[in-house]
């Protein structure tokens, strides 16, 4: 397989109900014209044990904080790879060693690389120790926020709500948990255009904060770089054959009925039969047909279709040339806790590192913000998003995302397994 690279993309899939939370999606690219602005202030460790309820100041230090632990934890996530990839040259180099001394240096170069590991992912965990905290709070201030994001949500993106306000200039209600306030992405055309916009500066003592931003068609890129992979693995290049050379991302391996295949963004696909190619610049090399297409199905809700495939497929993820995570674990959407470090692998920017702000209502998406804007990109639609460093424990899919016009913050959605499951059947494999 090929290198991937680190490339910018904008795109968002807005997800709008028309059932109690979600039932039909919309696919817009947003690019958000305005910025929240945080100052960054120094303080001590101490003091972030005070930062959990109270304002401005306790909630600069959480975002400088949250800015910190996940520079470390990319770092110490880039040198684990590194010598998980050292571990296997060396045992490769020890298999054709020609005398005992040179396979005991190998040996001792091998350990070494796996007590590093061991060091790093140890403090990998004391950085997800300290992110959770970040996001702690009181119960009552818990409860408000929760309280009214669902009031927005309600009037003004939940049709069925009794307070709906109707067709309004609001893109996407959201929860920022780490800065303990209300975000509304409001289109800036709609708005001169008269549609309603949101007036509240706070609810329930919440502070509610607006950025504008405009929608465009989603657009996919041709990219070249990507190629065949047998057997077939998460985080690789995909398309529609109707649609090559779109770029897209295979998602994770999956199980609907005893039929084995992988899932995918839908919005990736035509629909149902289409056919799947990998890479994605051949359209001669399919290996499999969309046997499920939620995007088309009134009664399915979400962004992700099943494929159903006949070649070999893995339940890996692809993690640099000629080296993969292993999936042995999955976590439902509820014990998918704020704070955590997540990461993702997309055909378009590879590995990317961002940790999870917040959860829809009813648990169909959840929301992570990525460490550096730069790592999600046009073609990333599909990547795999799971936790951990070499076996690893698997969250979800991506669909789409939100970006600042100035591309300093990016928000990357994501369905968790569970909820796929729930929609279409499509049950991830842990095995093989």
């Amino acid at each position: 397989m090929s290198q991937t690279y680190l490339d910018p993309w904008i795109m968002l899939a807005v997800m709008k109900t028309s059932n109690k939370y979600d039932a039909t999606i919309k696919m817009l690219g947003i690019v958000t014209a305005t910025l929240l602005l945080i100052p960054i202030v120094a303080q001590t460790q101490s003091q972030i044990a005070t930062a959990q309820s109270t304002p401005e100041n306790d909630t600069a230090l959480r975002v400088a904080k949250n800015k910190q632990y996940l520079a470390e934890a990319g770092t110490a996530y880039e040198q684990v790879d590194l010598h998980l990839a050292k571990v296997e040259e060396y045992k490769k180099q020890k298999e054709n060693a020609k005398s005992e001394q040179e396979k005991q240096d190998l040996d001792k170069k091998i350990q070494a690389s796996l007590a590093e590991i061991g060091r790093l992912e140890k403090r990998i965990d004391e950085l997800q120790q300290l992110n959770w905290k970040l996001y702690e709070m009181e119960p009552e201030l818990k409860e408000r926020l929760l309280s009214a994001k669902e009031v927005l949500f309600d009037k003004y993106e939940n049709p069925d709500s009794s307070t709906y306000v109707g067709d309004n200039a609001v893109e996407w209600v959201t929860a920022d948990h780490l800065r303990r306030n209300i975000l509304l992405l409001i289109n800036p055309d709609k708005e001169a255009s008269g549609f309603a916009v949101p007036t509240e500066t706070s609810v329930n003592g919440i502070p509610v904060v607006k950025e504008y931003g405009k929608t465009q068609l989603l657009a996919c890129v041709n990219n070249d770089n990507k190629a065949k992979c047998d057997p077939l693995v998460g985080g690789i290049s995909i398309a529609d054959k109707a649609r090559v050379p779109d770029l897209n991302t295979l998602g994770y391996k999956a199980t609907r009925g005893t039929t084995v295949g992988f899932v995918m963004a839908g919005h990736s696909t035509n629909g149902v039969n289409s056919q799947i190619v990998q890479p994605h610049n051949d359209a001669n090399r399919i290996v499999g047909t969309v046997q499920v297409h939620c995007n088309s199905n009134p009664n399915c809700s979400g962004d992700m279709a099943f494929v159903a495939t006949s070649v070999n497929i893995v339940n890996q993820i692809w993690r640099g040339t000629g080296t993969f995570f292993n999936v042995v674990a999955k976590t439902d959407c509820a014990n998918q806790q704020l704070g955590t470090l997540v990461r993702k692998v997309g055909a378009a920017t590879g590995q990317s590192l961002a940790d999870i702000t917040d959860k829809n209502l009813n648990c169909s998406s959840v929301t992570a913000k990525m460490r550096i804007a730069t790592e999600l990109a046009t073609g990333d639609s599909g990547s795999p998003v799971f936790t951990g460093t070499d076996n690893v424990n698997l969250y979800g899919m991506i669909w789409g995302m939100s970006q600042s016009a100035d591309k300093t913050q990016t928000w990357a959605r994501y369905h968790p397994q569970n909820y796929i499951q729930q929609q279409i059947g499509a049950i991830p494999s842990l095995t093989g």
